[in-house]
């Protein structure tokens, strides 16, 4: 019980805290981002790349993708891109800003479309499936962004996000959905000064999604 102490606060009642812990470990292999009902950042924080533009094929080293797996980024509207995960037939579109946090840069997606059925229905959850559950009922998620040669490379918190951010900011808001996953109901102020905070801590990253530009 003392580690559980250390994650959640004290006042929580125990049977609370027992629920939150459980919620949050199912969670755990759901998503690797901070999700949010509002956003990670500010106007003023958002930023371009050329670099995060094009057409991306995964290394095969990502955990939940194959290799026919693509994905498509192309600028849209006030400095927002529109990006296209597609796993064979099965697709989801989602807007993606990119934004500086302290010396980090982060994506901030959240839903546009999809074509509906789960890609892996009764078995582990396809990278697809993990960006339905990061972006739905409008919410948002922060992952962090590297270049790396000739691509992109995606840096998911490793373990559950939330505990390491309770456990960081015992006094950030949050819900559980009905699947297990938690998401933070703070201000962008609060939330954004949060990110700050933890940005720079390598070893929240090790998750890891590497992908490299295409041709076509």
């Amino acid at each position: 019980m003392n580690s559980l102490n250390q994650v959640f606060p004290q006042f929580l009642p125990s049977k609370t805290r027992c629920r939150l812990l459980a919620a949050c470990l199912f969670a755990t292999a759901l998503c690797g981002c901070f999700q949010a009902t509002n956003k990670f950042y500010l106007d003023s924080d958002i930023t371009t790349d050329k670099r995060f533009e094009g057409r991306f094929r995964t290394q095969g080293t990502n955990q939940n993708s194959s290799a026919g797996d693509s994905l498509i980024i192309q600028p849209d509207r006030d400095k927002h891109y529109v990006a296209t995960y597609q796993e064979g037939e099965n697709w989801i579109r989602i807007d993606a800003v990119l934004f500086k946090s302290g010396t980090n840069l982060f994506v901030d997606i959240s839903h546009l479309a999809d074509n509906g059925a789960p890609h892996n229905p009764g078995g582990a959850p396809s990278g697809l499936d993990l960006l339905r559950l990061a972006t739905r009922e409008k919410t948002h998620s922060a992952i962090r962004v590297q270049f790396a040669e000739n691509g992109v490379e995606f840096q998911f918190a490793i373990g559950n996000p939330v505990v390491i951010a309770i456990s960081r900011e015992p006094t950030l808001k949050m819900k559980v959905q009905g699947e297990g996953s938690v998401i933070l109901l703070d201000s962008t102020d609060k939330l954004r000064a949060f990110l700050g905070k933890i940005g720079n801590e390598n070893s929240f990253f090790q998750q890891k999604a590497r992908w490299t530009r295409t041709a076509n």
